[in-house]
């Protein structure tokens, strides 16, 4: 069956993101604008935390001092690890394996690791694995002030008046798709960012007040 967004426009937007990321082979899966942003605003002294790991991890861990990288699954695990070894940034990421337990628990291997982290850690976290209501709600008080948070496919759990043309978007008849992202949302609401749509799927980003 055809899809209900498979429209025109629709394809415009796949094709558009085909040639993009087939230009940009080492940049992440994030929107492009959003990207765009980050190429410029990261510094080299910088130091990360996201959770879901893949070019993200390289792309970072080539861009700033250091990055701590969270997975769940072994398999992607093991190839990520060695493509951190093959391009010689081992020293620059610390990469932690927690297969299977990255579920719907607010308590679990993958999201307690959060707790080991100071307050004021990082200068930026990129939420894009599992789990990512618990660990954007906890991730806020490792930022630094100033630092920034990255949701990567936002549309999916945060909803908004004028919902993205992306699929599967929210509007706020459908509410927040948990009450840890009402809760995430309460608090960045006030904060300044960016939320942007590549027409199939949106990144949002807040800096810290």
């Amino acid at each position: 069956m055809f899809r209900k967004h498979w429209t025109p426009r629709y394809i415009y937007d796949r094709i558009k993101l085909y040639y993009y990321q087939r230009n940009n082979p080492e940049y992440p899966w994030l929107v492009n604008r959003v990207m765009a942003f980050l190429e410029l605003y990261l510094k080299n002294d910088d130091v990360g935390l996201e959770f879901g790991s893949g070019r993200s991890t390289l792309w970072f861990a080539k861009k700033v001092k250091h990055i701590t990288s969270i997975e769940h699954d072994s398999k992607w695990y093991q190839w990520v690890s060695e493509q951190i070894k093959a391009h010689g940034l081992s020293n620059k990421v610390d990469y932690h394996l927690f297969a299977n337990e990255a579920g719907k628990s607010a308590s679990c291997k993958y999201v307690d690791i959060i707790d080991t982290f100071n307050k004021d850690s990082f200068d930026f976290v990129l939420i894009d694995g599992m789990s990512r209501d618990i660990c954007a709600l906890k991730s806020l008080d490792t930022l630094k002030k100033g630092g920034i948070i990255i949701i990567d496919n936002v549309n999916w759990y945060i909803p908004r008046r004028d919902p993205s043309r992306a699929p599967n978007s929210r509007g706020v008849q459908h509410g927040f798709a948990s009450d840890q992202w009402r809760d995430f949302y309460s608090v960045v609401a006030g904060w300044r960012g960016m939320w942007e749509s590549d027409g199939i799927t949106d990144t949002a980003l807040w800096f810290k007040e």
